[in-house]
């Protein structure tokens, strides 16, 4: 039933669930799964007989979903679809799909986006002209290596570069969210398990009026399992505050280790350090 929601233009987006086998890639013709606020999310109810409850709870929260449709195959119900919904909460009537007992239509190549379990680049709708270079300051490795006790994190050559970002604002308004994906690459391999931060902050003021630091991609991306030149998807939702003032916002974003709260600096193009943070864009509200 997923896979003909899919076919038929109902469902459109990536996706994420509670079920880590690998029929889902087929189901969902090979849509992206993103483990970090995708647009749908599918609870399988695991109610197989034969079959043990098993599944594992979404990285994000599910509160800012709202549930659309259930299937079901004959009186068992397989499987409840949420689709994110940060400000509308339930969106209506919950659609009740049920699985026939023969599907007519066949399923070609042709109905896949891309070959199945093939990885495309993801297209960046705002790269950046030269990759911000990120990298921790000889200063505070030392700062990192005392907390640790561990002084060969002073020869760590921690590098990341940020190629660029997509920046979804149609729910920016007081008590919204704003979305922000970034994409990094390693350039060397990352030993330490950074943070990143995403704060927006009031142009007039320079004070910082919401945030949304975590480990990337909402947790299941941790910097030091990164590939050196693999791009991760990194998205982040920043709350909004109900008193959200009129004006200009800046969007900074950097990377941070949690224990110390050390920054990485952010590099110019001789190398030199410039800053702890890199200023993205600006939103108006």
């Amino acid at each position: 039933m997923i896979q003909q929601l899919f076919r038929e233009g109902t469902l459109q987006g990536d996706w994420d669930s509670n079920d880590r086998g690998t029929n889902l890639f087929w189901y969902t013709l090979d849509w992206p799964r993103n483990p970090c606020y995708p647009r749908y999310y599918f609870a399988a109810q695991f109610q197989q007989k034969g079959r043990k409850e098993s599944g594992v709870s979404p990285a994000f929260d599910l509160g800012r979903y709202a549930l659309i449709g259930q299937v079901w195959n004959r009186e068992r119900l397989q499987l409840e679809l949420y689709e994110f919904a940060p400000l509308d909460g339930p969106m209506g009537q919950v659609m009740l799909w049920r699985e026939p007992e023969v599907y007519t239509t066949t399923v070609t190549p042709g109905d896949f986006r891309t070959l199945p379990y093939t990885e495309s680049a993801p297209t960046i709708s705002h790269p950046l002209a030269s990759p911000a270079v990120f990298r921790p300051a000889p200063e505070a490795l030392q700062q990192i290596a005392a907390h640790y006790h561990d002084p060969r994190i002073t020869q760590v050559r921690d590098k990341v570069a940020l190629l660029g970002y997509d920046l979804d604002t149609q729910c920016f308004k007081p008590g919204g969210v704003l979305i922000v994906t970034l994409y990094w690459k390693a350039m060397e391999v990352v030993n330490l398990p950074y943070k990143v931060f995403v704060h927006l902050v009031e142009a007039t003021s320079a004070r910082t009026v919401t945030q949304a630091d975590d480990v990337p991609a909402c947790g299941t991306q941790p910097t030091a399992r990164w590939r050196v030149d693999e791009i991760v998807s990194d998205r982040h939702l920043v709350v909004l505050p109900d008193e959200l003032s009129h004006g200009t916002h800046i969007l900074r974003v950097g990377l941070y280790e949690p224990q110390t709260q050390q920054r990485m600096d952010v590099l110019d193009v001789a190398g030199n350090p410039q800053e702890t943070f890199l200023d993205l864009t600006t939103v108006v509200w």
